[in-house]
Parts: C-alpha cells; sequence; structure tokens
C-alpha cells in the first residue's frame, strides 16, 4: 500500500481498482482450512485522535502500522455500531473493558451482564444530554465500514466516529441518488480533516468523496463479497454483542468527542 490515491480512468466514470477477490478455489481452501474454527475479525483501520491527518492501517508487523493519508476503497457493507460503558478509561486505570451494552444495529442494544433488549431509540443512554456533564451522549454512536482496500484479498474494518457521521450519510445519499452508485459499486476516496468542538477538543473528522464507478464484473464481485459479510453479520451479532466486540478497543477519545 502507498500514499498514492491516483485514480485511472478507464471510461466515463468507471475507474481502474487492483480488486484482488479471492477465487471460489481459494475461497473453498480456506473453509476447509477453518473448518470448526472461527474466522479472525478483520484488521481494523484506526481513525486517529487529537486532530491527525493520517489513517493507522494495519501490516503483517502489529507493532508498526503503516501511516495513510488518503485511501481508495470499496465499501462493501456497513452498518451503526452503538456501546455503552458504565465506566470510562480514566475511571478503569486505562485498561479497556468490553462495553457494558452494545448494539450493532443501531436500534436494539444487549445488556453485556444480564442479556436484557433495549430499543436504542427510546433508551436514556442514547439521548443528546445524558454524557458526561451532560454533553452529548452516555452511548456512543458509530458506523462501521468493511473497506476492501486495492491488492487486498479481505476486508479491512473502519469505524465511522459521531463526529463524522453526518459526512457519511450526505456521501452515501448523494452516492444513490446523483451518482446512482451503490457503495459496493464504487470506489470512495477516504481522508482526514482535523476539527474542533467547541470545548476546544480538536479531533480527526473523516472526509467521503467519489473517486469512480467500478467496472460492472468488479461490482458484481463486491457486491457478492457485501452479501457474504452481511449473512455473516446475521449470524454472529448476537453472540458479539454478549461478549462485548472483544477485538474492539476504544480509542482514547471514546468517551469525549464532539457530537
Amino acid at each position: 500500500m502507498t500514499n498514492s490515491t491516483e485514480v485511472a480512468t478507464i471510461g466515463g466514470d468507471v475507474v481502474a481498482f487492483e480488486a484482488a477477490i479471492p477465487s471460489a478455489e481459494l475461497q473453498k481452501q480456506l473453509a476447509k482450512e477453518m473448518e470448526g474454527l472461527r474466522m479472525p475479525p478483520p484488521p481494523r483501520i484506526k481513525v486517529p485522535s487529537g486532530g491527525a491527518l493520517v489513517f493507522e492501517v494495519p501490516t503483517d508487523d502489529p507493532e508498526q502500522p503503516e501511516s495513510v493519508r488518503e485511501l481508495k476503497a470499496v465499501i462493501l457493507a456497513h452498518h451503526a455500531v452503538n456501546r455503552y460503558y458504565e465506566r470510562g478509561l480514566d475511571e478503569n486505570g486505562g485498561e479497556s473493558n468490553p462495553p457494558d451494552c452494545m448494539s450493532f444495529n443501531g436500534r436494539e442494544g444487549m445488556n453485556r451482564h444480564t442479556g436484557e433488549i433495549r430499543a436504542c431509540e427510546t433508551c436514556p443512554l442514547n439521548k443528546f444530554g445524558s454524557g458526561r456533564g451532560g454533553v452529548g451522549k452516555a452511548c456512543s454512536n458509530r458506523h462501521r465500514l468493511y473497506l476492501l482496500l486495492e491488492n487486498e484479498p479481505l476486508p479491512y474494518i473502519l469505524e465511522v466516529p459521531p463526529t463524522s457521521l453526518t459526512g457519511m450519510t450526505n456521501y452515501l445519499v448523494n452516492l444513490i441518488y446523483r451518482r446512482k452508485a451503490a457503495s459496493s459499486g464504487a470506489v470512495t476516496r477516504l481522508t482526514l480533516k482535523k476539527a474542533e468542538n467547541k470545548g476546544g477538543v480538536k479531533y480527526s473528522e473523516v472526509q467521503f468523496a467519489f473517486a469512480g464507478r467500478l467496472d460492472p464484473e468488479i461490482a458484481r464481485a463486491t457486491a457478492a463479497m457485501g452479501a457474504e459479510i452481511e449473512r455473516r453479520l446475521a449470524e454472529y451479532a448476537g453472540t458479539e454483542a454478549m461478549q462485548g466486540d472483544p477485538d474492539f478497543v476504544p480509542a482514547d477519545d471514546e468517551a469525549s468527542e464532539a457530537y
């Protein structure tokens, strides 16, 4: 991967995208190897705190992520993720515990301790003013993107923070109405913009831009990958909610972002 995200136009608004989509034979071999095992979670691209302008993309060395200013990717699938922590990192000795309540669809959350299901829309912890000091929400509303990067056979996860949700929503709406394209059939350019909330806290805002349309053959393959991700989500979401999404480590500013 490089920091260059220049795209080559093939014709009209169709752009070149080197999609390393696994073949049917390779997927069959993977299924055989993983029999009786659970697929590991996709690697996570980190949105930095403090207003930094580079994404941290995992590499083969977990101690040496790659710093990337722009991402050129296909959004294979996406969904809301809500998390509530009774205690913040500062109250927990800096250690990260699973959320006490979690939702994988933004509609219903599950209490990790009791298994109780609660509607997110009416939950008092999901109301503005329920956060610390009466600011923001006690529950963090994020959106999880499954991104296919060029020359990568498996997707990455990027979680869009609350402060970037408006921009993401506007982008997806314009993609459908103006470009007549699904997110899985388009190449999206993601960058970061430095912003600051009313309290003077700097944060990084994710920016979305249309880079072009996928070749129809590739678009059919990416749509199929997205459908498979959604199938697996439906299968595992309840289990992961009870376990508190153990592969998630909250950002340092998880509880202090502007809303």
